[in-house]
């Protein structure tokens, strides 16, 4: 089989704040840094130079220099090629986000989808962001990719429904950190891990808590992460007995935190796939959700679906004070970690360049 020469734009790295694309990337980087069969090349665009010597040890790195707002300028009015750009010549551009992109035919894009909420869910962000989802037109980046790749079944029936007439689409599931499975049942905190955002619906998990909190004084709720007013809308962080703000953390601290908790509270009003959903089910850690497709499908059997604030607080009070339903879900978790081997991803990812 004829070796493909994949670039890869790690433009989503250089965001200093942790992102759930970063994660992805970072963990999609690790899993392709073991393949011999293809050569893969990292690229960036910064007018710095930034430090990735954890990703130079395994992959060559090409570095343009062009302040990035005349760079995304010229790359959407066509002024440039990417592949003109840089000295590596490659067959292929994976693209693990949507940024701005122009290429000469013979290069084929592979564009990673993670949700559709710069089109549903205008709302949630920035007036900022508004405006570069508008300037990047991301209509028209996906309609030039070869391939469309969606994180999960639910955002590619939204690809499906939104784009007719686009390239073909795939589901490839994110590469989730082989974590230890956890024994530990300390039930002493809830927890939320994840961007502090409207869209994550953090007011109601606080309200209902207060409620729970009520007759359940020795537990806490945690709240991890960190809000990013550049993209999305800020939220108001409320201070009340039994809650704790954690702000941003390590992953190693995710790990010990997550193994600790009761469940992982993540009722987002809208999500792609819920990549904390799928840490703490691989961690062996229960999930409250909401009934939404993306989050029903990544947690399957881990979790309670919560419709309303009723529904939720009477599923916190349930995983409390019924043990054998507590251990159920954390035993389901032993299974759905199963559809995130690592070895079942990264042949999809082989056979799809092989085939494109």
């Amino acid at each position: 089989m004829a070796k493909k020469h994949v670039l890869i734009d790690i433009r989503p790295l250089l965001n200093k704040q942790i992102s759930g694309v970063q994660v992805y990337t970072e963990n999609l980087l690790n899993a392709l840094k073991k393949d011999k069969t293809n050569k893969y090349t990292l690229y960036y665009n910064s007018f710095r130079k930034h430090n990735f010597s954890h990703l130079e040890k395994y992959f060559p790195i090409e570095h343009t220099k062009i302040p990035n707002k005349i760079f995304n300028i010229i790359l959407k009015l066509k002024l440039i090629k990417i592949d003109k750009l840089i000295k590596t010549n490659f067959d292929v551009l994976l693209c693990p986000d949507l940024r701005p992109t122009c290429l000469s035919k013979n290069i084929k894009k592979i564009q990673v989808i993670h949700d559709f909420s710069f089109i549903s869910h205008k709302e949630f962000f920035s007036k900022k962001t508004r405006a570069w989802f508008k300037l990047l037109d991301a209509e028209t980046e996906i309609k030039t990719g070869a391939k469309i790749i969606s994180v999960s079944k639910a955002t590619n029936s939204e690809y499906l429904r939104l784009f007719k007439k686009g390239p073909p689409g795939e589901v490839i599931s994110p590469f989730i950190k082989n974590y230890k499975f956890s024994k530990q049942n300390q039930k002493k905190y809830f927890i939320y891990v994840g961007t502090l955002e409207p869209r994550k619906n953090l007011q109601t998990i606080i309200k209902v808590f207060k409620k729970f909190h009520k007759t359940n004084k020795n537990i806490k709720l945690l709240i991890a992460g960190r809000e990013n007013k550049q993209i999305f809308k800020g939220i108001k962080k409320e201070k009340s007995p039994g809650i704790k703000w954690l702000g941003q953390i390590s992953e190693k601290q995710k790990e010990e935190y997550l193994k600790k908790a009761i469940a992982l509270i993540y009722i987002s009003k809208y999500e792609g796939f819920g990549l904390p959903v799928a840490e703490a089910i691989s961690i062996g850690t229960p999930c409250l959700i909401s009934d939404i497709a993306a989050l029903k499908e990544t947690a399957g059997n881990c979790a309670l679906i919560s419709k309303n604030e009723k529904r939720l607080l009477e599923n916190m009070k349930e995983l409390m004070n019924n043990e054998k339903k507590y251990l159920e879900l954390k035993n389901n978790c032993k299974i759905q970690k199963q559809k995130w081997r690592h070895k079942l991803i990264l042949n999809k990812w082989l056979k799809l360049f092989k085939d494109i």
